[in-house]
């Protein structure tokens, strides 16, 4: 795609950034969080490759391109409430054709590219994933996942983005048309109601919804308390288990990956307007 026509397609004239450029927005992006975080008695945790950056590199994994944090049920709920930044906005979760049960953190004057989705551009984003109970008894959750699933897709299937695949396409149009009598707001508000239907009740597992149909599992007592760590000179907050939440997520974190697996794991370019 010529140069010219990349750029007609985001919208305006805007600059690509580096690797590096993109990083020092998403930094202060998680500034902003802590800030709100602490200003506010908000407890969350990095998670996945940035804990893992926290605890081997003191910041981001050289290769990683985005920054992800975890919130119980209630701390997720009350950062929703309270955040607000001058120059960041806070996408919150099933609103406005998302389906997704996580929020992120974006900055509006900035636009990525996906190589799979070359005509839905989103802004850079930071990600804060909600934690919520596992019930302990296996059917409870089994019937639970169930639910949350049936409704999740529904909600999916109206969201659909168009990827370069023709034949994935057609099935997406296929799909939004036969999912057009289907009310997003009531399929991801029975799909929320299920996922946080044992948020009031002591279990000792808890979960987080990755993606459709897919799920972690962590011991409860990893989110009782919290310690501090650096990342990337700034003080960011951490669960105390955070080596047992790692080792139970990648196993031998501390070891680096082969070389050819030490490359970003999303495939975007990032443009921003001046």
């Amino acid at each position: 795609m010529s140069r010219w026509l990349r750029r007609l397609l985001l919208g305006s004239i805007m600059r690509e950034l580096t690797l590096d450029e993109s990083k020092a927005i998403q930094i202060e992006m998680l500034r902003s969080l802590d800030a709100c975080c602490r200003a506010n008695g908000i407890e969350y945790s990095l998670a996945y490759g940035t804990l893992i950056g926290a605890v081997r590199h003191k910041g981001f994994i050289p290769w990683d391109d985005d920054i992800d944090v975890t919130m119980t049920r209630d701390n997720f709920e009350k950062f929703l409430r309270v955040y607000t930044h001058e120059r960041y906005a806070l996408l919150k979760p099933m609103r406005r054709k998302r389906w997704e049960f996580f929020a992120r953190i974006v900055d509006p004057r900035t636009k990525t590219r996906f190589k799979a989705f070359p005509v839905s551009p989103f802004p850079l984003w930071l990600t804060i994933f909600p934690v919520d109970n596992r019930p302990d008894n296996e059917q409870q959750w089994l019937e639970m996942k169930a639910e949350v699933d049936h409704f999740a897709n529904q909600a999916r299937m109206k969201c659909g983005v168009f990827t370069r695949d023709w034949k994935r396409n057609i099935v997406k149009v296929l799909a939004k048309v036969a999912y057009l009598p289907v009310s997003l707001r009531k399929a991801n508000a029975r799909a929320l109601n299920a996922l946080t239907r044992y948020d009031t009740v002591p279990t000792a597992q808890k979960i987080v919804w990755v993606s459709y149909n897919r799920y972690e599992t962590y011991p409860s007592s990893l989110f009782d308390a919290y310690v501090d760590l650096d990342f990337e000179q700034i003080r960011c907050r951490a669960m105390a288990g955070y080596d047992t939440y790692l080792r139970t997520a990648y196993g031998d974190y501390m070891q680096l990956p082969p070389a050819e697996q030490q490359v970003p794991s999303h495939e975007f370019t990032t443009y921003i307007k001046d």
